[in-house]
């Protein structure tokens, strides 16, 4: 028998077995799983969501129902960037929608005033799609197409669960 074998053993006994509280604490933590942000985005991500508090899962979700994570992509209203931000949106908090590392910024601002404005992530969604102006007259999603939206996310979202 090696020598590692005999210490590794020897090491087991002397620790004890694991107490079941380990074992359920180990069993109910499942490691977080790595968020499917592109390598080249992940510092702008990971950033924006320690700055806003924004999840980084929900922040990944929203770029991929928005634009798969494509800082070209242009909507026909006009949306632009990784998380589809009008310009004006952008502009009016001091970022440029253009430039990518700002557009995620600028999205997750976004998207943690709205969480605290409606107290709620579905209706934030909702208002980061359709806008809060027809968000408060609707007081909910304003049409199907942004229900289907957030339902969308939220799938997203927990698809991603806790990610890092």
């Amino acid at each position: 028998m090696s020598f590692a074998v005999v210490a590794s053993a020897a090491l087991a006994v002397a620790g004890g077995p694991p107490s079941a509280s380990t074992i359920q604490a180990r069993a109910a933590a499942p490691a977080p799983v790595r968020c499917p942000v592109p390598h080249s985005l992940r510092p702008a991500f990971t950033q924006a969501s320690q700055l806003t508090g924004v999840p980084l899962s929900l922040l990944a979700a929203v770029a991929h129902v928005e634009s798969r994570f494509d800082p070209q992509a242009l909507s026909r209203a006009g949306a632009i960037g990784v998380l589809q931000l009008m310009p004006h949106t952008a502009a009016s908090l001091h970022y440029d929608a253009t430039e990518t590392a700002a557009n995620v910024m600028a999205g997750a601002l976004y998207l943690s005033r709205l969480r605290e404005q409606y107290r709620s992530t579905a209706l934030a969604l909702a208002a980061y799609n359709a806008g809060p102006t027809a968000v408060d007259r609707a007081g909910a999603a304003p049409s199907e197409e942004t229900a289907a939206y957030v339902a969308n996310v939220q799938r997203t979202w927990r698809a991603y669960g806790n990610c890092a």
